[in-house]
């Protein structure tokens, strides 16, 4: 989930780079001898580089917190890190914590990518059983436009704060 490159800041400041990637969640134990192995007899250090899909991360940021965070996103199913993901992009809440700790106030639709697909499924739900027709004639693009006016379209799929 979050990759982290930690680097032992007084060796970089001498001109030599030494640090380790470092995949999150890890046990407490482990993380602490992996920041010790970094270390050495030095004191501090900092994130040169991460990859992470949910947010930045700054060079400062603390480690540990970053590990708690890490081990709730992981206790999360493919469905809700994908839900997270959605809320952030769409800006209704402004950091991941908020968003794992808020994921009940939203909907989310993941198969869901268009407005046409929201119409439809509108209908779909509401179970009703229209002729050809009725059904070939229906804007299913503004019914859907008009649906999504309190949700939003993620490279997700659709959420909407219920």
């Amino acid at each position: 989930m979050i990759n982290v490159y930690i680097t032992n800041l007084a060796k970089y400041n001498e001109g030599e780079l030494v640090g380790q990637w470092i995949s999150l969640p890890l046990p407490l134990d482990e993380l602490e001898e992996i920041i010790d192995e970094i270390l050495g007899d030095d004191e501090e250090y900092f994130i040169s580089d991460y990859e992470c899909d949910f947010m930045t991360i700054d060079e400062y940021s603390d480690i540990y917190e970053l590990n708690e965070l890490a081990e709730r996103i992981d206790d999360l199913d493919e469905h809700d890190q994908k839900k997270v993901k959605a809320i952030l992009e769409w800006g209704a809440r402004k950091n991941v914590e908020e968003a794992i700790n808020d994921l009940d106030d939203f909907i989310f639709y993941e198969d869901i990518t268009s407005e046409k697909e929201l119409a439809e499924h509108f209908l779909d739900e509401m179970g009703f059983d229209l002729p050809q027709i009725i059904e070939v004639n229906i804007d299913y693009k503004g019914l859907g436009r008009d649906l999504a006016i309190d949700g939003f379209f993620s490279s997700y799929g659709y959420i909407e704060e219920c």
